[in-house]
């Protein structure tokens, strides 16, 4: 049986590198890239298991934590009340409060495929729609160039009875990345299906800007984003700040 990535038992949900230190470290870059001010309200949109949005809520902002997973969801709210900390959380955009004052979309968030093989770029369009004018989103996606030539096709990850199996191939007919990922426990196995677009540069410009943005910025990470150093052909990773318009 193969289960989508972000249900339950989800691997996300024990991911080696999305650590509490790097939400922390992400956090402080994002509030002066964000613009933000106390008690302004950000969208987390794709907030996984919520490390930015309860981060952005210890802070005193005013958060929404957006994700389409009831298990994502359900994380969320468990990471919230273990952390004494209040924010709303929903599946969607559909009836978000509107004129937000800032929105992230972190970590491949744009570009990710449904279960019903529909890439979800269009979201950027959705978020533009509830942002106030004048507002930033970051988004964080892989370059695709770089990052395809850096794809590894398979990996495993722990040994024996309790390891993760890993497989991905990329199509450039679509421009999709496929991820398997068979995790293994006391020898029983589940597989669970990760499948996501992506972007080069110039693709998310376009994108960008037929949604209603303007001064995009591009860099490899967020501490390039505030240092102003131009993303490299090279970079494996985009990390994007762009302004809503009206």
């Amino acid at each position: 049986m193969t289960t989508n990535f972000f249900d339950a038992s989800s691997p996300y949900l024990d991911h080696p590198l999305l650590t509490a230190e790097r939400s922390e470290a992400e956090v402080d870059l994002l509030v002066p890239l964000l613009g933000l001010r106390d008690g302004d309200r950000i969208l987390d949109v794709g907030c996984g298991f919520g490390r930015h949005s309860i981060e952005f809520a210890q802070r005193g902002f005013d958060v929404c934590a957006i994700d389409p997973s009831a298990t994502m969801r359900t994380a969320t709210q468990q990471q919230a009340t273990s952390r004494g900390v209040d924010l709303e959380i929903s599946p969607d955009l559909t009836g978000v409060q509107r004129d937000a004052n800032a929105a992230i979309a972190m970590f491949t968030t744009v570009g990710q495929v449904g279960p019903a093989g529909v890439s979800n770029e269009s979201i950027v369009k959705d978020i533009h729609d509830v942002l106030a004018t004048g507002s930033r989103l970051v988004i964080e996606v892989p370059q695709r160039g770089p990052a395809v030539e850096m794809l590894i096709p398979s990996d495993t990850f722990g040994v024996g009875s309790h390891r993760t199996e890993v497989t991905r191939s990329f199509d450039p007919i679509t421009n999709r990345v496929v991820e398997d990922f068979v995790v293994v426990t006391d020898n029983l196995s589940e597989t669970f299906h990760l499948s996501y677009r992506l972007f080069d540069r110039e693709e998310l410009a376009v994108l960008l800007s037929s949604a209603g943005y303007t001064d995009v910025r591009f860099a490899s990470s967020l501490r390039c984003l505030i240092d102003q150093t131009p993303l490299q052909p090279t970079d494996p990773t985009m990390v994007v700040v762009a302004t809503a318009t009206a």
